[in-house]
Formats: structure tokens, C-alpha cells, sequence
């Protein structure tokens, strides 16, 4: 497993690219002045394309670390698998609590994911209801049809104004 150091600098850049570019884009005194409400187009619509362009970088680093974390998770159920079997018990412990560290991180980058889901949506939760199926499910990227995915936001993505969320990465959207 890699260092717990590492993880939180990832984790803390694209939680920053996710929720904090439009901010550090305009300038935290624009929001002394007024709310976006009473903004100058400019710096609305400055404010827009800064949080998308935030988006869309976190979405991407969030690909590559999902997929990174349940490449590990594949494997280290695998590992526990084989110490099962051999009854190794002293390993046994030590790779389910890899595992629980494992599937924490998942959660952790889910979270950013959804986070950025529920900005798009406004916050309105009778939309996100309709988003959740109420189904456990484990959806694995590199199983998916994620590279087709990628292939089209990035394409609806050229558009600064736009932003496409992969539906894979949010853990309450299973559409």
C-alpha cells in the first residue's frame, strides 16, 4: 500500500480542483462584494468556466485513482483469498484491514464525485433521489464501459460553458 502521505496530498488536490478553482480563479474579495446574484456577467460567467475547468480536472485524477485504488482492492482480495485458504490467520488480519483502508479511499474519492454531483444538480435533493436506486453495487471502472465515457465528455467537455460528470464516478448516481 502506498504512503498515507501521498494519499492525503492527492486527495486534497483534487478535493481543491473540485470545489476551490472557481474561488482561487476570481478572488475570494469578490465574494465580500456581493454573491453571484449581483455579479457582472464577466465575473460570472469567469466564476462558471473556473469551476468547470476545476471539474473537469478533478474528474480526471479521479479516474486515474479510482482505478488505481480497485486495481489494489482486486488484488488484495485476491491476497486474502490465498491466506484464507492456507489459513494464515496473522495475514489474514493484516489484509482485511488493508482492505478497509482500501475501500475507505474508494469511498473518499466517491465523495469529492459526488460532491461535484450535487453541485450540478443545484443541491436539490428530489433530484438526487431519482439518481439513487437504493441498489448495493460495486461498479469496478476498468470493467465498465468507462473508456467510451471519457471518450464523450471530453468531447462535450471542449465547451468551457459545459461540463459532462461520468456517471460512474458519483456513488449515489445509478443511472
Amino acid at each position: 500500500m502506498d504512503d498515507i502521505e501521498e494519499y492525503r496530498v492527492k486527495l486534497k488536490e483534487i478535493a481543491d480542483y473540485a470545489f476551490g478553482n472557481g474561488i482561487k480563479t476570481i478572488g475570494i474579495e469578490q465574494f465580500k462584494i456581493g454573491t453571484p446574484e449581483t455579479w457582472d456577467e464577466s465575473v460570472l460567467n469567469k466564476f462558471l468556466v473556473a469551476c468547470h475547468e476545476g471539474f473537469k480536472t478533478a474528474q480526471r485524477m479521479l479516474i486515474i485513482e479510482i482505478k488505481k485504488y480497485q486495481t489494489l482492492l482486486r488484488d488484495t482480495n485476491n491476497n486474502l483469498k490465498e491466506f484464507r485458504r492456507q489459513r494464515d490467520k496473522t495475514n489474514e488480519k493484516a489484509t482485511e484491514t488493508n482492505i478497509k483502508i482500501i475501500e475507505q479511499r474508494l469511498h473518499n474519492f466517491s465523495h469529492i464525485a459526488d460532491g461535484i454531483a450535487w453541485q450540478l444538480i443545484g443541491g436539490q435533493i428530489h433530484i438526487a433521489r431519482r439518481f439513487h436506486i437504493q441498489e448495493k453495487s460495486s461498479k469496478y471502472l476498468d470493467t465498465s464501459n468507462i473508456e467510451h465515457a471519457i471518450q464523450t465528455a471530453d468531447e462535450i467537455n471542449k465547451n468551457p460553458n459545459d461540463f459532462a460528470l461520468i456517471s460512474d464516478l458519483p456513488s449515489f448516481v445509478q443511472i
